[in-house]
Formats: C-alpha cells, structure tokens, sequence
C-alpha cells in the first residue's frame, strides 16, 4: 500500500522550499507521525538531510540524491549538547557541499540540559553567515514549552501542528470503518494490533501514554510532582465527559498542594494532545468559575485502553458506547478545530449543552445523540433562550450523521 499523506505534508514542503528564515516547530501527540512526516517530505523533495536523536546519540546524513553518505556520531564519550553540537556542524557541512540548501532534523533534543541556549547560539550564527540550513525540531509540546527554561527563541521559531489522525484519514490509510474509529481512536501504530486487543491495550497504555508523560511531560520545567502527573491523567481520563472542578480534583490529589499545581499539568496534558479541559461557556447570568472544566480526552483510545471493556462489549454496552461518541465528537472539535475556535460546555442546573464551538461572535450549541435514542435536548432549547442568536446543531440521531460531522472540520458549521 502507498504511503498515505496527510494534508500537513503540503505545508511542511512548501516551508522547506523556502529560504531558511525560522526554526521549524513541527509539534503533535505522540504517535500522530510527524517523524514519518518528515521523512516523506525529504524524500520528495530530495534534499540533502542530518537525522540527530537524542535519545539515541546518533546522526545520520544523506545527500541530494537520498543515498547514504555514511552514518556519523559523536566522538566516544561525547554525549548530550556535544552530540548537538556536532550534528549541527555536519549539517552545516552537507550545506556547503550541496551549494544550495540542506535540513538538519532534531528529535527529542528536550532532554538536553539547556539545549535551547545551544540551539540560538547555533542559529543566530547561521543567520550571520547567510548559511542555507534548515532546522526541524520535532516534539510532543510545543518548542515555546520545551524551551521556557533555556534560551529565549522568542521570534527564531516557525510552528507547525500534526493533530491527531481524524476518522477520514483513518478510514482512508487503514480501513477504519466508524464504529473501529470510536473504539480504537486515531494511532496509526496501533492498528497492527486491533485483532489482538490485549497487546494493542499494551501499546496504547505504554507506547503511547507512558511515553508520553514520563518522557515528554516529565522533562518540562516546573514538573515537579511526577506522580501527580501520572494520575491526574487518570483521573482526567476517570471523568471524561463529566464537569470536574479543580478543588475536587485536589480531593483526589492532595500531593499536589495547590490547584496552580493542577491547572498548569492539566494545561500540558492538554498541551500534548491527551486530556482537554473544556471551560464553561461565558454567561452572565452565571457567576464565572474558571476553576470548573469539563474533560474530554483528544483520542477515544486514551479512554477505551482503560476502560476494561473489548470491543464487543463496548459496543454492546449503550450507555458506555455513548459516552465513547461524545467523547469523540469533543475530541474532534479540539483537534480539527483552527486558532480562530473555541470549545466549551455549557451547564445551568439540569440543562446542558454538550459543546459550544465559537468563532468570534459566532456560537454553536451542539448536542450529541447517540444509537437510536429521541431525548428531546432540553438543554439546547435553553441555550438558544438564554443567548439569543446562535446556531444549534444536533450530531447523531435526528441530525448530522456522526459519521459526517467527524469527516467536517468546525469551521464548515460557521458557513
């Protein structure tokens, strides 16, 4: 089967085809495929290349023609920012010799104490000398959030967000029909496994959660309670779809001290694409607490990986089935949306709407139905009572087809 391309691959060719004016930021969940995206866009575009891992200490450079020149790393015993350092150089090099242009691609370079000063220095240098290189920094969180204890790169960086894989992309890559979609979210590394639940369960908790906080998260500045970390996304993940205030969660957690603690770890889950924490929509007649959100996690596998059930019997099960739906509507208006769109719910009493897309002065209420249900959504009544002019939109039974508004970016509602 063809490599499949996501529509990111366009913007990140066009960047590289540029003259080399910022870092590059290429930022996402774990697992969403920014490395395969890279490699895609240096084969297409047969630019001469330098690979450098942390993780692994090694570096590996190609020429114009995407041949190996030879795999190179760091002298013995020379590790770390040395390894940095020296990446940088043969990229440089390959530069040079290539009279034109060349791309340097660094992956997981946030365990690296002070990197951020390394790379400003290594950039500006560039910039002065005119040097035709461009840099890639791959990670989970965004580069202002790996580097915000090192050197300023305020102005230096390009960002560039791969989101998680959405129903369509799914479906198209790998033959996801809907219901596979719910269950199994969008983690192309993990499709091999969906015929064996228990190692794809593994994959998921390990590969992809694990991986995510303890090497990503963990790594941050100002993270400084680890297991506070590890189970507030448990608990995020315990209450997705449901209203969670802060100081409840401190209830939960009294290792954390503070709901400053738990605010700021909420906001890096939510940074690295595992739990959303969705505000009250704004309403006057209602005095504002920010410190109540509803989570909502931003791959329906984060939820189903712990929620003890297979296949079969999350499907059989209705009302677990419906909260796997909802959940995926939310974590689809969050990862599809644009900077232009904000998600909340919105909560009076009995009534609620399950999301509030905005867009500028424009809303949305949307209400989620799933199976074969006919609940009138009171909520949404409401809503549209209490705010005047807006749209509503009802996803599932009686109007838009689920599978349908998963395949719609949230702008489109706006049109």
């Amino acid at each position: 089967m063809a490599a499949f391309h996501r529509s990111t691959l366009d913007e990140l060719c066009k960047r590289l085809e540029e003259t080399p004016h910022s870092l590059i930021s290429i930022y996402g969940p774990c697992q969403a495929g920014k490395t395969t995206m890279i490699r895609q866009a240096l084969e297409q575009l047969g630019v001469p290349h330098c690979y450098y891992s942390s993780n692994q200490q090694r570096i590996t450079s190609r020429d114009s023609e995407s041949q190996p020149i030879g795999t190179s790393v760091p002298p013995e015993g020379q590790t770390d920012a040395t390894g940095l350092i020296y990446s940088w150089h043969s990229a440089r090099e390959l530069a040079r010799r290539s009279g034109a242009r060349a791309v340097l691609i660094l992956d997981e370079i946030q365990v690296i104490h002070h990197w951020s000063y390394i790379v400003k220095g290594l950039w500006d240098r560039d910039r002065i000398t005119k040097c035709p290189l461009h840099v890639v920094v791959l990670g989970s969180v965004p580069i202002s959030l790996q580097a915000s204890s090192g050197g300023n790169l305020t102005g230096r960086f390009e960002p560039l967000k791969v989101a998680h894989w959405s129903f369509p992309e799914m479906a198209n890559a790998f033959g996801f029909d809907l219901d596979q979609y719910i269950f199994y979210g969008g983690y192309p590394g993990s499709t091999r496994h969906i015929n064996d639940e228990i190692r794809w369960n593994s994959y998921v908790t390990v590969d992809i959660v694990k991986a995510a906080i303890t090497r990503d998260l963990l790594s941050l500045p100002r993270v400084e309670k680890p297991a506070v970390m590890t189970k507030l996304f448990d608990l995020c993940v315990k209450y997705t779809g449901q209203i969670l205030p802060y100081d409840r969660m401190l209830t939960h957690l009294p290792e954390a001290g503070d709901t400053c603690t738990l605010i700021y770890y909420v906001q890096l889950l939510s940074d690295a694409g595992l739990i959303q924490g969705m505000g009250q929509y704004p309403d006057r007649s209602i005095l504002p607490n920010p410190c109540t959100q509803k989570m909502n996690v931003l791959n329906t596998a984060l939820l189903t990986s712990a929620g003890g059930y297979n296949f079969g019997e999350a499907r059989a099960d209705r009302t677990y089935w419906g909260r796997l739906v909802t959940s995926a509507v939310g974590a689809h208006l969050a990862n599809a949306g644009t900077n232009a769109t904000q998600v909340y719910y919105w909560s009076d009493g009995e009534q609620e709407v399950d999301f509030v897309l905005t867009r500028g002065p424009e809303v949305i209420a949307i209400g989620v139905r799933c199976g074969t249900e006919t609940r009138p959504m009171l909520g949404m009544e409401a809503f549209k009572t209490r705010f005047g002019r807006c749209q509503t939109l009802l996803v599932g039974e009686g109007g838009v087809p689920l599978g349908e508004f998963l395949s719609t970016p949230p702008d489109r509602w706006f049109d």
